[in-house]
């Protein structure tokens, strides 16, 4: 789930298996919420459920990444969504293009993997319904 501020999407909490982690809001004094702590820590004690989620999150997209390394997308939804990501340690690092392919780039704490982009849905007003 997400508050949309000032069009401006913030990841709040989520749900994977039977765990929902969050809040992901900044505290009143401006520190992150624990939900990035407990989803470290699910990811580092083995939980691949968790795992897979933020992977998911860091590829599934159509963000790029401009110059100055901030994330652009197509909605304030995906770029919450991959710098959710990106908070956890898990973090879309490049948006390359291989011929005819689109390659994401993803750094997390077991390493570099590129994914190649397979099929993308477009975004449209509908989709978001």
């Amino acid at each position: 789930t997400g508050t949309l501020t000032a069009n401006e999407m913030r990841f709040a909490y989520c749900c994977v298996g039977r765990a929902t982690l969050g809040p992901f809001l900044p505290d009143g004094g401006g520190l992150p919420g624990q939900g990035y702590e407990q989803a470290k820590a699910a990811i580092s004690s083995g939980n691949d459920d968790v795992r897979a989620f933020f992977d998911a999150l860091a590829v599934c997209h159509t963000v790029k990444i401009d110059e100055d390394g901030t994330y652009q997308g197509e909605s304030p939804d995906e770029v919450a969504l991959v710098e959710a990501a990106r908070n956890v340690g898990i973090e879309l690092e490049a948006r390359e293009t291989a011929g005819s392919s689109v390659i994401h780039r993803v750094r997390s704490p077991w390493g570099v993997e590129d994914n190649e982009v397979t099929h993308v849905l477009g975004f449209t007003s509908d989709r978001k319904r």
